[in-house]
């Protein structure tokens, strides 16, 4: 054995890795994981946060803009620009939505070959093959391929600055010591749940620097390199330096407290048992089957992990480090806030997911090719279930879990509407095509996106279809309602059935979309519910649509419908749209509608109308 191997981490004599054959088949599997999980980067769905990165980059690649200051983070933080000049790059070459989601996955996807080479030099190919395939079982970080946000550089950043700890230790250089300090920079960028990195690079700067200096102290040309790393990301904040450190002082006064060490337990059950399930709750629904996908990927990491747990306990090295990797940034996360957003876990998982390869190690040569097949059907199964969602128009979104992973789950969760990152540009050119006032989701999803499908394509376009007029206009709702409703649409882009509209009833003039990328677009109305009542009379087998476009900003709101004098039927639903159809009188006769909505703001309630069988294309 020579020195540079003898230097390496074991898990200890009985337990050392081999590989199987002499072919490395290893790092292919491995850039077969990496090559799907971008692929599905143009399935991805969008939130006000993409909507906000997309549009900021939009402005740095075509209308000058410079920013300063990044994403906001805690309601009050803002940290460098560094995401939105990294989107900005590719689409000044391409400008399409679909050329964001896809930079954003290629960025995410590199934690895949990352894990593989950090595991390779700490034990061998075996290790690093084991870690990409536990990051791509089913579980908190897959959340990264439903939708994008700049906590998608999470994972990738993390092990993009333990790799090069483990280069510094195998070939000590001020280079990777920079690196070590960039990439722990990068990962705060992308949220600073990942801040207990920066003390990680600093105590290894200080303990363990290598021999790296001929003239100075090698622990101070380490800690002056890894910092240098560290601060040049920041270099954009210099000029309001005063008001980002008093928004950090702020922040971490009203959330960091010790005492919330009390929910580490809670967190690590969460950590270990939850992500999958609910993962595959979003996907699938609330169904036996998403439940018994989640049960057995849960269970595949769970033995992993105490097979892992148990090595760290007996032995030094790699198990004891991916032991450490996962209590110190879990403890971080629980003290740091109050609550734990699913996103915040994502700074965990790195280190999860080599405790969990470290115990499938131990499970024997036999046991570890059925795991990885075990775990690789089920990525694949939950990459087609995100695309089987998309095409339905979106799946159930337990908005509380999302806010806290704590949180028990939801009785009730509604569907909300998605568009796949193509679909954003497919709609958006179908839009151009066919100028006409939109209804029922194809306002949330134009605001959700930040109106970056109308000003990507055609920009001169979206003050008009923002400004609705008289009885024209189409109507979008989820494939799965139009579904439920056993009608037809006339056009269909990706899980969005378009129609037109039979008579627009009521709706804001002018919708006020983001034009800019300034967040939160809304603000939550602070005022108590008021009621706005109504009556008309609609053709027969007309159906009354009616839409919550602030659904996010505004998701409590009822009504009361009314068709020939007693109740509507609800027909189809989700969080964003509502259905009624007139449920008496004689069906070929008009109906009497009469309805009423009670919200914070009722008005941006919108209700149009649309027939109830066939659909003539609008004129």
């Amino acid at each position: 054995m020579n020195a540079g191997t003898a230097s390496r981490p074991r898990f200890g004599r009985p337990l050392r890795i081999r590989t199987l054959h002499a072919f490395a088949w290893e790092p292919w599997l491995v850039a077969a994981i990496t090559v799907a999980f971008v692929a599905l980067g143009a399935w991805m769905a969008a939130g006000y946060d993409s909507g906000r990165d997309v549009a900021a980059a939009w402005a740095i690649a075509w209308q000058d803009a410079r920013p300063t200051t990044g994403p906001l983070f805690a309601g009050h933080v803002y940290l460098g620009p560094l995401w939105f000049y990294a989107l900005a790059l590719p689409l000044a070459a391409v400008p399409a939505w679909l050329t964001a989601a896809l930079t954003a996955a290629v960025i995410a996807a590199l934690q895949f070959p990352l894990a593989y080479l950090a595991g390779t030099r700490l034990a061998d190919r075996r290790l690093g093959m084991l870690w990409a395939v536990a990051l791509a079982l089913p579980g908190w970080a897959s959340f990264e391929s439903v939708g994008f946000a700049s906590t998608n550089l999470v994972c990738a950043a993390v092990l993009g600055t333990l790799y090069a700890l483990i280069r510094v230790r195998d070939a000590p250089r001020v280079g990777w010591w920079l690196a070590a300090g960039l990439g722990a920079s990068i990962a705060v960028h992308a949220h600073p749940s990942t801040a207990w990195l920066a003390a990680v690079v600093g105590w290894q700067a200080l303990r363990h620097p290598g021999a790296i200096a001929r003239h100075f102290r090698d622990a101070v040309v380490a800690l002056a390199a890894a910092f240098v790393g560290f601060a040049l990301p920041f270099l954009p904040l210099l000029g309001g330096f005063d008001t980002f450190a008093t928004s950090v002082a702020t922040t971490a006064n009203a959330n960091v407290a010790v005492i919330q060490w009390a929910r580490l337990p809670r967190l690590a059950g969460a950590l270990v048992w939850d992500g999958a399930p609910m993962l595959f709750a979003m996907l699938r629904g609330a169904g036996d089957t998403a439940r018994w996908l989640g049960t057995v990927a849960s269970v595949l990491a769970l033995v992993g992990a105490i097979a892992g747990t148990w090595l760290a306990w007996r032995a030094r090295g790699v198990a004891r480090l991916a032991f450490a990797l996962t209590l110190v940034p879990l403890a971080f996360v629980a003290v740091i806030r109050p609550t734990t957003p699913l996103y915040m876990l994502y700074t965990v998982m790195p280190g999860y997911a080599l405790l969990v390869a470290c115990g499938w190690t131990a499970l024997g040569r036999v046991a570890q090719p059925v795991i990885v097949i075990a775990a690789l059907l089920l990525a694949g199964t939950a990459g087609a279930s995100l695309v089987q969602a998309q095409y339905r128009g979106g799946g159930p979104v337990d908005g509380a879990r999302v806010v806290d992973v704590l949180q028990a789950p939801s009785p009730r969760v509604a569907a909300d509407v998605w568009l796949p990152a193509w679909g954003v540009d497919a709609l958006g050119r179908w839009l151009c095509d066919h100028p006409a006032p939109v209804y029922g989701a194809l306002p949330y999803l134009i605001d959700v996106h930040y109106t970056m499908p109308l000003r990507i394509h055609c920009p001169e376009l979206a003050p008009a279809l923002a400004r609705p007029l008289g009885n024209t206009g189409w109507v979008g709702l989820a494939r799965r309602q139009w579904r439920t409703l056993g009608i037809a649409p006339t056009v269909t882009i990706a899980g969005i059935g378009i129609a037109p509209a039979a008579s627009v009833l009521t709706a804001p003039q002018p919708r006020d979309w983001p034009l800019t990328a300034q967040y939160p677009p809304h603000a939550p109305p602070a005022v108590p519910p008021t009621s706005v009542e109504r009556a008309d009379v609609l053709p027969p087998h007309a159906l009354l649509v009616l839409a919550n476009t602030r659904a996010t900003w505004m998701p409590d709101w009822s009504a009361e419908i009314r068709c020939n004098d007693a109740p509507a039927t609800l027909a189809a639903s989700d969080a964003v749209t509502r259905v009624y159809r007139c449920a008496a009188g004689d069906p070929d006769a008009r109906g009497r509608w009469t309805f009423g909505i009670q919200a914070a703001d009722p008005h941006a309630i919108e209700v149009v109308a649309i027939a109830g069988r066939g659909n003539a294309a609008l004129r």
